[in-house]
């Protein structure tokens, strides 16, 4: 079982707790292994940083990525737009392609996404997000953009 007890902003980190209740901080970018730290590290993390309390039991981390999944489609909170999170995105955006339900989610997401001029001046992010976006179809809005619009 995995707790999963607070998410960042932007999903770039998060915290967890584990069968054995062993709390740990994790970092979806820069395959940094997860730091172990307090329940009192968490309550700074929300207090200090804007992290949401989750509280949600997971099975599996297939089952964590999920949520994060779910929590990105919420359309009542506002996506935070910086690269890191267009980061994290990518490999979301990438299974997306893989389901036709999700498919068209691509799309707007990454338009979202370029909307914001740190994103646009990171020219390699910039590159991955155009190139998911015209893997998952046409798209008037992306060929209005500069792309060719097709996949």
């Amino acid at each position: 079982m995995i707790r999963l007890l607070a998410v960042s902003p932007s999903g770039e980190a998060f915290f967890t707790r584990d069968q054995h209740g062993v709390i740990r901080e994790h970092w979806r970018l820069g395959g940094l292994d997860p730091l172990q730290v307090s329940e009192y590290e968490v309550g700074r993390a929300v207090v200090d940083h804007g992290f949401e309390r989750a509280g949600v039991d997971l099975e599996t981390w297939a089952e964590v990525e999920d949520e994060f999944d779910r929590r990105i489609r919420r359309a009542d909170e506002p996506l935070v737009p910086t690269p890191a999170t267009a980061r994290a995105l990518l490999p979301v955006l990438d299974r997306w392609l893989a389901w036709p339900a999700d498919r068209p989610n691509v799309v707007p997401l990454v338009l979202r996404l370029l909307e914001e001029v740190a994103i646009r001046q990171d020219a390699e992010l910039s590159r991955r997000l155009v190139e998911l976006a015209r893997r998952a179809g046409p798209s008037d809005r992306l060929t209005a953009s500069g792309g060719s619009g097709r996949g």
